[in-house]
């Protein structure tokens, strides 16, 4: 999580977790940025492919490589 919220215009990074029937852990991981051209600054230009680190070949067993961005709206 370290790299996640290290990035310049990083608004805070959470870390989530679900325990499968099979004995597998799922997580879910969701960053909030101060806009889509910092994530281009994390990601690069095609910021529906997801970023991996060398250390998550250990880990994972399956990895979704699409990323979903969405906007946070706040009530006034």
């Amino acid at each position: 999580m370290a790299h996640y919220r290290r990035p310049p215009g990083n608004r805070g990074a959470h870390l989530l977790t679900r325990e499968l029937d099979d004995g597998r852990t799922e997580i879910l991981t969701l960053s909030f940025r101060d806009s889509i051209d910092v994530v281009r600054g994390f990601a690069g230009d095609d910021v529906s492919r997801a970023v991996f680190y060398p250390e998550d070949d250990r880990w994972l067993v399956d990895r979704e490589t699409i990323v979903t961005h969405c906007e946070v709206h706040s009530p006034a």
